[in-house]
């Protein structure tokens, strides 16, 4: 329950800036209709200023395991302003980042964490 409320409340931080949020369900699962999401997404944020991603940690899982995700998704996730990963694990944390930094050529990415279970991350 406090991570939903902490995702509340990040949405509704980052939408009284005027950003606009996407954000993947947990429901996101099959990789597909993922890929199709991703798509759709960047679609939507092409005449956007400013964008945040929230995808939980099932969701990342989903679309780190399946290859042909990986272009739409690191454009994505590159020209974001804000990605917020939750309810993910140790592991999954690192892999964003890993992934991140292949995608951008090697370029410097930031993370935030709250605890020593961020440090792979880190």
């Amino acid at each position: 329950m406090a991570t939903e409320q902490n995702v509340n409340e990040s949405v509704d931080a980052i939408e009284d800036k005027g950003t606009k949020v996407l954000m993947f369900e947990d429901s996101d699962t099959d990789a597909t209709l993922l890929y199709e999401k991703i798509k759709r997404f960047l679609d939507q944020v092409k005449a956007e200023k400013e964008y945040a991603v929230l995808v939980s940690g099932i969701v990342i899982a989903v679309a780190l395991d399946n290859e042909f995700t990986h272009p739409e998704l690191g454009l994505l996730l590159k020209n974001a302003s804000s990605v917020v990963v939750y309810r993910s694990s140790p592991g999954q944390k690192a892999q964003v980042v890993t992934f991140m930094k292949k995608f951008t050529g090697g370029k410097v990415t930031l993370a935030i964490g709250d605890g020593a279970n961020d440090v792979n991350m880190i």
